[in-house]
């Protein structure tokens, strides 16, 4: 039997340290159980692509120390027959044959561009590339998400420390209210991306259903920044001094 890649996969993976740690080591349990060959380690930072140092470290440690202790613990345990891992074993195996035969009837290029696998849709000539980016001009790309969603990491905080500054024009309540309707606004813009994206839709051809959506979300953006701006947070003693007491 050729030997078959074991990954965690990505979804699983959470925001929460502990409960991250936990998950990769009951894959890396899974895994030296099943006698697995080729091993993926899962790590806390995964789904940026290129994990942090100290996140691979730590994955690395786990690994090695679930499949040093637990080498052997795959030998004592028997499988009921018809039990709930037989059975989703089963389905796996069942899902995947359907799937691969799909695929032989349409053809591996012709199957990727449909979307079978993980619904990115891709062309088999991939299309012409944007300059700079190399994005696809002609097809939709989940890069353009991508970019957006990871240095959304720099952007946000860059633009709370700038209206942060602003402290003499902009009162505390509004500088928080404005950061949290630019984070809302910047997720929006990126799940229309994304969805563009899972639509076949090349971010330089936009259709009218998606010029719509972006002059939505423009709209709405720049309605909730006047709002914000123009409700202005007043002091607690805001009274004219010569109304703050009154004659007994």
């Amino acid at each position: 039997a050729a030997p078959l890649k074991y990954m965690p996969p990505t979804k699983h993976m959470t925001g929460d340290i502990f409960k991250g740690h936990l998950i990769d080591a009951m894959f890396n349990l899974t895994s030296v159980m099943t006698g697995q060959t080729i091993h993926l380690c899962g790590m806390l930072t995964e789904a940026i692509h290129t994990p942090f140092l100290a996140d691979r470290a730590l994955s690395l440690e786990n690994a090695r120390y679930v499949m040093r202790t637990a080498r052997h613990l795959g030998d004592d345990i028997e499988l009921k027959p018809g039990g709930i891992v037989e059975r989703r074993a089963e389905r796996v195996l069942r899902e995947a044959l359907a799937l691969l035969e799909r695929v032989a009837e349409m053809g591996l290029m012709e199957s990727i561009a449909a979307g079978t696998f993980a619904d990115v849709k891709r062309a088999p000539d991939g299309g012409r590339g944007l300059p700079v980016t190399g994005w696809s001009a002609d097809h939709g790309d989940l890069r353009v998400a991508h970019f957006l969603g990871m240095h959304g990491l720099q952007v946000l905080p860059l633009l709370a420390w700038w209206i942060a500054r602003r402290r003499a024009s902009v009162a505390p309540g509004t500088q928080r209210n404005l950061i949290f309707a630019i984070a809302a606004s910047y997720l929006a813009l990126f799940l229309l991306v994304l969805w563009q994206a899972f639509r076949g839709q090349s971010v330089a051809h936009p259709d009218k259903l998606t010029l719509e959506g972006f002059a939505v979300w423009l709209l709405a953006t720049g309605i909730a920044v006047l709002a914000i701006k123009g409700k202005r947070s007043h002091p607690h003693n805001s009274l004219h001094p010569a109304h703050q007491y009154t004659q007994r």
